[in-house]
């Protein structure tokens, strides 16, 4: 359905980010062949979202490793009420449900009641080669711990995957005590809109500048890659991301996992956090505003990784793109590369928006995104 008011007032509320991830150069090595991680989960929110996708995406198998109700009082790290944990568990496995609609996911769910027993003593000890947790000081120390304990029993350090946090765009870590508090929460009111024929014919053809090749891309300080081909071309090139948005499929044929990092020293790599966003052919989905308002408000580059398609999702890339952010992506069925700043193209494509039809409003929250 046009709904030309609805359109009109969405996209004058839309705000261009007032900062975005520094383009960095991104690393790619092979996937882990088996990756835990482990958590409380209590609340399931976009965080924790974001660290199991990093491990997804990280690795052949995944444990996930959930701390049982016993656990959480033994550890006394909570000072709010935690969900129970038949409840924790529920939602993690929801999540995973959502996702595996659309990718063949392979992990399994176990109850720990410490942090380490599962990885030196459990029946599952011997398989693991990675561990990926939080880039902050408690989690590091005891996975560091974890390996000295791994080696006193003869078995295989670990490497240790450190996942920068998740913030919002107050620059605030996004965490379950926040939430619980209800400080600053951020919430999001946004029409899921479906492509109309007329406008699929629009966009058939380059909407912007074509570059036969990376060389000839103008610099920029941000620099956001659209599709699967494109990210992978310039990482190959070492080129810059601020903001990646990929759906793992090229031609509509699945392509191989690379693993993205920033930074590798001895076991340890600083990974990219990978935002999982649900975007269904034909459509830019509700929670695609917000889960690109999130991208440019981190401090390091990171992937949207989308299950389903990313074909129309320049448009909230370009709305929401700040000042200087180069968008770049790769025309389909042309050898090259189609590229423009954001602001210049702003306007256009806030015209070429109003020709979607509106399928639903939803409101999109720290805990609600997909």
């Amino acid at each position: 359905m046009r709904d030309l008011k609805v359109l009109e007032e969405f996209i004058n509320a839309i705000k261009p980010a007032s900062k975005c991830p520094h383009k960095q150069i991104i690393r790619t090595t092979s996937r882990f062949k088996v990756v835990t991680v482990g958590g409380t989960f209590d609340l399931f929110h976009i965080a924790h979202a974001a660290l199991l996708t990093t491990a997804f995406e990280s690795a052949e198998k995944t444990y996930i490793c959930i701390m049982s109700d016993e656990g959480v009082r033994t550890l006394h790290e909570k000072k709010h009420e935690v969900e129970q944990f038949a409840t924790r568990k529920e939602r993690v496995h929801r999540f995973i449900q959502l996702i595996q609609r659309f990718d063949k996911i392979v992990t399994e769910i176990y109850k720990i009641d410490d942090p380490f027993s599962f990885a030196i003593t459990g029946e599952k000890a011997k398989e693991i080669t990675a561990l990926i947790v939080g880039n902050e000081k408690k989690p590091l120390e005891r996975s560091r711990r974890l390996n000295e304990l791994r080696a006193q029993h003869g078995l295989n350090e670990l490497k240790i995957l450190r996942l920068p946090l998740i913030t919002d765009e107050k620059g605030e870590i996004i965490s379950t005590t926040r939430i619980r508090s209800q400080r600053k929460l951020t919430y999001m009111t946004a029409p899921e809109l479906k492509i109309t024929n007329t406008l699929r014919k629009k966009l058939k053809k380059p909407q912007a500048n074509f570059a036969k090749s990376i060389k000839e891309l103008p610099d920029a300080k941000y620099v956001v890659a659209i599709g699967d081909v494109v990210t992978k071309s310039l990482i190959e090139h070492n080129y810059g991301i601020s903001i990646g948005v990929i759906d793992r499929r090229v031609g509509r044929k699945k392509i191989t996992n690379d693993v993205f990092f920033l930074q590798k020293e001895k076991n340890e790599f600083i990974m990219v956090p990978h935002l999982p966003l649900i975007n269904i052919p034909g459509t830019i989905s509700g929670a695609s505003w917000y889960i690109f308002k999130l991208a440019f408000s981190q401090n390091f580059p990171v992937i949207i990784r989308v299950f389903g398609e990313e074909d129309l999702l320049g448009f909230p890339a370009v709305l929401l793109a700040p000042k200087n952010t180069l968008i770049v992506y790769g025309q389909p069925f042309d050898s090259g590369i189609v590229y423009a700043f954001a602001d210049e193209v702003r306007e256009k494509v806030a015209e070429l928006l109003m020709e979607m039809n509106v399928q639903n409003i939803v409101e999109v929250t720290y805990t609600r995104f997909m």
